[in-house]
């Protein structure tokens, strides 16, 4: 019952869909810089994969991070959005 159940709720969404969504992401207008730098390093966690070998694991998270900064930098609007892309930050 419980494979059944796991199985008809869980997520069947293909990887690159949770990609498009990040790279499409956008700040809302009632929604705060750290909201929606909350939003996006949720859909983050969902592009990566997991492997066994830790080597692999941190280039993956490596990338990921970049991708995280890179839609959170595009993403953001108003004044805080044209401040962030003109010092280019490193971390969020």
């Amino acid at each position: 019952m419980k494979l059944a159940l796991v199985d008809r709720f869980s997520d069947k969404l293909p990887d690159q869909n949770y990609c498009n969504r990040l790279q499409d992401a956008a700040q809302g207008r009632d929604e705060s810089a750290e909201q929606f730098g909350d939003q996006c390093r949720k859909l983050c966690q969902l592009t990566i994969r997991k492997v066994q070998d830790e080597e692999v694991q941190r280039i993956i998270n490596e990338a990921a991070e970049h991708r995280l900064l890179a839609a959170n930098i595009h993403g953001l609007r108003g004044v805080v959005g044209q401040q962030v892309q003109f010092q280019m930050t490193s971390t969020m």
